[in-house]
């Protein structure tokens, strides 16, 4: 029997996905609305639209604009941490800082929506400040405790951390804002930008090196 033409045009249902990768989907996107339009201006409407999914779907997932943006920091922030602490197992402390240097580029370059919404700060609520700067803590104290280990035999853990801690400090200060840097500028590739940063990385581990020998 020949099919009507409205049969002929009927689309198959959309295929359901798992509600982790759905939740992963939502995710992305939100962090492009949010990038593009800011924090303030992006309407749930808008996520969903662009997800494809209702409304009431995106609230059944997050409860609200600001659960949905926290899900994001924690989303962002706990997978560049736990990808940072995952080159630990390299001896090497100058070699480990140029690997956690490299994951942390190759993040900005996968994750850049959520980089700029979540590590620039636009439009985050105070909560949400406190838990980016907790992410960036972990961050900070491995990188501390990385230099440290350049320390002379003879000289104390506890003294050398206190010492390179502004230098720490100073490193990821710089490795944010090369980050930024090269964001604005795509006609830069990403080993340039990772050049530049290992750049910096070599000069701040000539200031550790003398700063831990004259310590006592």
């Amino acid at each position: 029997m020949p099919k009507s033409s409205a049969q002929k045009q009927q689309k198959p249902p959309a295929k359901r996905l798992p509600r982790q990768q759905r939740e992963l989907q939502m995710l992305e996107v939100a962090a492009v609305e949010f990038g593009r339009k800011g924090f303030d201006a992006t309407s749930m409407d808008d996520i969903a639209a662009a997800c494809g999914v209702t409304k009431p779907m995106l609230y059944n997932y997050f409860k609200s604009k600001e659960g949905l943006y926290a899900a994001m920091i924690n989303r962002a922030g706990s997978y560049l941490v736990n990808a940072i602490i995952a080159v630990r197992e390299e001896k090497d402390p100058v070699k480990r800082l140029h690997a956690a240097m490299g994951v942390f580029m190759d993040f900005v370059d996968q994750y850049r929506d959520s980089w700029r919404m979540v590590f620039g700060g636009k439009g985050a609520a105070e909560t949400d400040q406190m838990n980016i700067a907790g992410y960036r803590q972990q961050v900070m104290v491995a990188t501390v405790y990385t230099l440290a280990e350049m320390r002379p035999a003879t000289l104390d853990k506890a003294v050398a951390r206190q010492r390179v801690e502004p230098l720490a400090y100073g490193l990821l200060g710089a490795g944010e804002a090369i980050a930024q840097w090269w964001l604005a500028k795509p006609e830069v590739s990403i080993d340039e930008a990772k050049a530049s940063i290992s750049k910096v990385i070599d000069a701040t581990v000539k200031l550790v090196k003398k700063e831990l020998a004259g310590a006592k």
